[in-house]
């Protein structure tokens, strides 16, 4: 595996749509994980970010189209023991906790107009 690592100023025109989670440093959690992406046939890029002096490790997937998309990213949560997650879409993030919750939302649409 290959790692690159670039600056990205606008992390939506780098990725896309998706769904991102900070990456589990459980080597355990982070192979069931990858398994699963693997079965489902979904893509993955890492990344990590720098903000106020804390390094965020993180990873954006997308799956293929008609997938259950709640139940999969809860199951996500569960492999690495986290809470939440994020919907990456149309220029806008939405973090997610495992219970359907929306903890924040931020909408860059206003950027791409």
């Amino acid at each position: 595996m290959t790692f690159e690592l670039l600056p990205v100023k606008d992390f939506y025109r780098h990725f896309g749509d998706g769904y991102c989670v900070e990456i589990s440093t459980n080597l355990n959690h982070f192979d069931r994980l990858l398994a699963f992406l693997c079965e489902l046939n979904a893509q993955w890029r890492f990344y990590t970010t720098l903000s106020n002096d804390y390094w965020f490790h993180g990873m954006h997937i997308v799956f293929p189209k008609g997938k259950d998309m709640d139940f999969i990213m809860r199951h996500v949560c569960e492999l690495l023991e986290i809470n939440s997650y994020c919907i990456v879409e149309g220029g806008t993030q939405t973090v997610v906790d495992t219970n359907g919750d929306i903890l924040s939302f931020a909408d860059f649409t206003e950027k791409y107009d």
